[in-house]
């Protein structure tokens, strides 16, 4: 497993009940949400940007490769 940092652009919907699924659903495209938060908001434009973190597993190829410093 890796952890990825992912930074998403989505809709303001119209409750924070549909900010947080909406947040959930984006996060979860890319693997399993870790953390995450709002970092910026632009009212004008009606967006949310967004940071967070995902789990994701490691594909074969990541785990035979050494780590070379």
């Amino acid at each position: 497993m890796t952890t990825n940092f992912i930074t998403l652009e989505i809709d303001l919907p119209e409750t924070v009940e549909q900010l947080h699924a909406a947040i959930e659903a984006e996060l979860q495209k890319q693997g399993e949400p870790l953390r995450w938060a709002v970092t910026d908001v632009d009212v004008v434009r009606q967006k949310a940007t967004i940071e967070g973190y995902v789990l994701v597993e490691a594909t074969k190829v990541e785990i035979e490769t050494p780590v070379t410093p």
